[in-house]
């Protein structure tokens, strides 16, 4: 399993000058402490955020959604002048 949020993180993170370092916010929905610890690491290996926040646990309807040791993160974007 850990293979599989590898390369989810991995895949979404490929375009790194589009992605600000600045934070990096990652939900997940009855993650263990060492999940959570394992996620926020192969982010930092794949882009060096400065700040990292794990939020609280996802809400009930999107846990029920998704299914337990589920997480997903959201980042912050570059503008480029072009994408106007």
């Amino acid at each position: 399993m850990d293979a599989a949020k590898s390369r989810f993180l991995h895949w979404n993170l490929l375009r790194r000058k589009k992605i600000s370092k600045d934070v990096i916010f990652i939900s997940h929905a009855g993650c263990s402490v060492e999940q959570q610890n394992f996620i926020q690491r192969e982010a930092l290996r794949r882009i060096p955020f400065e700040k990292v926040i794990i939020m609280q646990r996802s809400s009930v309807s999107a846990s029920c959604n998704t299914g337990i040791g589920t997480f997903g993160f959201a980042v912050y974007r570059n503008i480029d002048e072009g994408d106007f």
